[in-house]
């Protein structure tokens, strides 16, 4: 007969495990969307003092891109 979930002892080295795959994944999720948001809001904060639209908007995206794609391969080899 198969015991039902979470009726046995509990298990710290697997909620150790899960845990921290969770910061893993919270972690990459703010080195990736935080710069993305932070260059597209000045570039486009920068568009509306210059008058300059869409030129720093894109520029601020494509920065962001960059600077979230080095964040990502920073991650994966200190990891």
């Amino acid at each position: 007969m198969a015991e039902p979930t979470g009726s046995g002892s509990p298990d710290p080295e697997r909620d150790n495990q899960n845990l921290r795959a969770l910061a893993l994944v919270a972690n990459l999720g703010f080195r990736i969307a935080l710069p993305m948001i932070v260059a597209i809001g000045g570039g486009a904060f920068l568009d509306e003092n210059f008058r300059t639209s869409p030129w720093l908007l894109i520029g601020g995206a494509v920065l962001g891109t960059i600077i979230a794609f080095y964040e990502l391969y920073d991650a994966t080899r200190t990891t």
